[in-house]
């Protein structure tokens, strides 16, 4: 239903704290329609500045039975840097906001001297927006923090035991700011293609991407139909018997491994039905493994091909006009010369020939 109730323990409660598990035991804080369960906690260590949460969860399940998961994260307050340190940290993170706003704005007038559709045909445009954009939020995430830190232990470096300080969320924003900037050095990391262009070779091999990628966005969808729908059928007849397979979410990830060589335990399903779970598998693997994969090595080659042709045709064009060009030269050179020549003889018939 949504519906739930929490209680914070303080480290200032010192003794009261049997009491209050006393009076939540005694008032069935916790009974049998209790169905999940969650104990939060974090500690922090002022020496190394570092926050640790923990959360146990305990899942009930209606057969019967406890499902516990543990989630530990930690993080860094940058209260222990030297103030020379932290001054040059703010400086460059102001330094970065700025050119990130700067760079953005470029491509957002660029966007409009070229016209929407213009602009996006590059894919090149478009990491280029989401890797500005992602910059600037990682550079929000990190004035937050600032600004969380000095709330939870101002300028001291202690932490208020009298009151509860939300640490959880303190973690998960600084961890959800490095996500953010694992993405931007994954775009970074593509973006170094755009200037490995330059070699014809690695040119090549970037364009064939390129053009597969409406090919591969379609092949891609019927792999994902393939799989859920496997998923679905994995999940309908091996949930109670394989863990990995309890529901379409997890069915669908143990598929998606085996493609990569991760074989899930096929045991139990195998024990749940010796005959069903055989064929759902294998004729899985050959579908989607054999099949599939075939199918990906021939819509790579054909693209391959194509390019390589047009690369060779366009150097043979470009050898061509370079070719055409130098003879425009010759001639215009001699021509000049001729002239020059005749014109020493003649005056009137070098006019005719300039013209």
């Amino acid at each position: 239903s949504g519906i739930g109730y929490f209680c914070d323990f303080l480290y200032s409660d010192g003794a009261n704290a049997k009491n209050k598990m006393n009076a939540l035991e005694s008032s069935e804080w916790f009974d049998d329609s209790t169905r999940i369960l969650f104990v939060e906690f974090a500690v922090y260590n002022p020496t190394t500045n570092t926050i640790m949460t923990l959360r146990l969860m305990f899942e009930f399940l209606i057969t019967g039975g406890i499902i516990p998961t543990v989630h530990i994260d930690s993080c860094n307050f940058s209260q222990g840097q030297s103030l020379g340190l932290m001054l040059v940290l703010y400086v460059m993170e102001f330094t970065i906001t700025i050119m990130c706003l700067g760079y953005t704005y470029i491509e957002v007038k660029e966007w409009y001297e070229m016209g929407t559709r213009a602009y996006f045909q590059s894919i090149w445009n478009y990491l280029d927006l989401l890797n500005y954009f992602l910059l600037v939020m990682t550079q929000a995430y990190t004035f937050y923090l600032s600004a969380q830190e000095t709330i939870s232990i101002g300028d001291t470096g202690q932490l208020n035991l009298e009151e509860y300080i939300p640490l959880q969320e303190y973690v998960y924003v600084s961890n959800s700011s490095n996500w953010v900037y694992s993405i931007v050095i994954v775009i970074c990391t593509f973006k170094v293609f755009k200037y490995l262009q330059i070699s014809p070779n690695l040119n090549i091999l970037i364009e064939t991407v390129r053009e597969a990628v409406d090919t591969l966005f379609y092949f891609m969808i019927i792999i994902m139909v393939l799989t859920m729908g496997y998923a679905i059928a994995f999940v309908s007849t091996f949930a109670a018997h394989s863990n990995e397979f309890r529901s379409p979410s997890t069915a669908f990830s143990a598929l998606l491994f085996t493609m990569l060589g991760v074989s899930p335990d096929m045991e139990e399903v195998f024990q749940g039905n010796r005959f069903l779970g055989p064929i759902l598998f294998y004729s899985y693997l050959f579908i989607v493994g054999i099949v599939a994969f075939s199918m990906f090595l021939t819509i790579i080659s054909e693209e391959y091909l194509t390019v390589k042709e047009k690369a060779k045709k366009k150097k043979e064009n470009d050898e061509q006009d370079m070719i055409v060009d130098r003879l425009k030269y010759l001639i215009g050179k001699y021509k000049n010369r001729f002239v020059r020549f005749i014109g020493k003889a003649n005056p009137h018939i070098k006019r005719r020939l300039s013209k």
